[in-house]
């Protein structure tokens, strides 16, 4: 097991992105996943992530950072990402690669934006926003809509509204029309060429399955490399210890293909 390495990344505007840094012991230079937490509003700790470790076991870096927005860095930095999603966070997602690439034995053709949730739109607004930076991208359950995102969530959510406009823009309000528009992945799907795997659950209530439907239809008639997951009866995330291997496993191949080159993999949806 490889315990990670408590570091700060400067970004664009001189910020210190927090971040732990998985090492893999094989000599690079290396391949890279950076591992973008949910949220926004949330934090990566340093915890056990079996997946991150058996990554690091593959020869990977594994970069897990809390991007502008996170919690447990004051008020002021948890607030740097509103009515910004996909413009100073993604800036940070780019800082730390070039962080891995100068710092961490990492190959700069071999770095994939990995994550669930918030983590997924990441995904997805390095595959749109950024189309050169990344290798690979990897979104589970991922926001490609901010505008029918928020539409969609349930009404007992109200009472949230303003901290979820905060973030996501609020779609009865004209002035954050063009921010809902302009960081919305699915309205930059002309822009995006890299491989692509979205994984998604069928009961999902807060990012419906319509969300990913709609951004692999358009990717698969422009055809860009997508491979799609859909995993019945599950929510938002995957509670199901099978379905949680399937996506991980599927993950790992989708990687193998696009990441190690190996032209062997051909069993990918």
């Amino acid at each position: 097991m490889v315990t990670g390495e408590a570091v700060e990344i400067p970004s664009f505007d001189g910020k210190k992105v927090p971040a732990f840094l998985y090492r893999p012991s094989t000599p690079g230079p290396a391949p890279a996943i950076i591992d973008v937490h949910g949220g926004p509003t949330a934090q990566s700790k340093r915890n056990f992530s079996a997946f991150r470790q058996y990554a690091v076991s593959k020869g990977y870096a594994v970069l897990v950072p809390n991007v502008r927005g996170s919690t447990g860095y004051g008020k002021s930095y948890t607030r740097m990402d509103n009515l910004d999603l996909g413009g100073g966070p993604l800036k940070d997602v780019v800082a730390c690669k070039r962080w891995l690439v100068a710092n961490a034995s990492v190959g700069a053709d071999k770095v994939v934006v990995f994550g669930g949730s918030y983590g997924g739109y990441m995904a997805l607004a390095a595959e749109a926003f950024t189309p050169d930076e990344f290798a690979a991208n990897v979104d589970f359950f991922g926001v490609s809509d901010l505008k029918t995102l928020v539409e969609s969530f349930p009404p007992y959510w109200a009472s949230a509204a303003s901290s979820i406009y905060q973030k996501f823009g609020d779609p009865k309000n004209p002035a954050h029309a063009a921010y809902q528009h302009d960081r919305s992945p699915i309205h930059f799907v002309a822009a995006m060429k890299k491989p692509l795997l979205v994984v998604q659950g069928d009961k999902d209530a807060r990012v419906k399955k319509d969300q990913s439907d709609r951004i692999v239809k358009e990717l698969r008639g422009r055809k860009v490399p997508v491979h799609y997951m859909v995993l019945e009866n599950e929510g938002h995330g995957f509670t199901k210890t099978e379905n949680n291997l399937r996506a991980l496993k599927l993950t790992d191949r989708f990687l193998d293909r696009y990441i190690f080159g190996d032209a062997s993999v051909t069993d990918l949806p």
